[in-house]
């Protein structure tokens, strides 16, 4: 199964019979930066970032970065585009990289955690 969320077909368990274990918002201005971290220990963990700010613009930064499992490559980075959902396993290392000195707003997120149905057909919390 892939890391990343990439639509509503069969391969897509992330809105599937979950979960939601944890939401909250974050509101990230210049000199705040990240680190990098995962949401989830289980493979049935799915972390979504919703952009919810109004504007955005290249030169601002603050883009969500995944890395691979040992951290040692970039696998992907996401442009916080207004109205912009991501989602992805969450026990994929990421980070919400600071925003620019230029920046005069507030990056705006809404964060899901999620846990999808095991395979034997329950839900539970373990390792979310």
């Amino acid at each position: 199964m892939s890391r990343f969320c990439t639509g509503y077909g069969k391969g897509c368990r992330c809105f599937r019979a979950t979960r939601l274990i944890r939401c909250y918002a974050n509101g990230t201005t210049y000199g705040s930066d990240g680190t990098i971290h995962i949401d989830s220990k289980s493979d049935r963990g799915f972390t979504s970032v919703y952009y919810s700010h109004p504007a955005w613009y290249p030169r601002w930064a603050g883009e969500t970065v995944i890395f691979n499992d040992d951290k040692s490559d970039i696998v992907a980075s996401v442009y916080p585009k207004p109205n912009r959902l991501v989602v992805f396993a969450g026990n994929a290392p990421h980070v919400a990289r600071g925003v620019s000195r230029t920046c005069p707003v507030l990056r705006v997120t809404l964060m899901f955690k999620t846990l999808a149905q095991s395979h034997r057909g329950g839900l539970d919390r373990r390792g979310a």
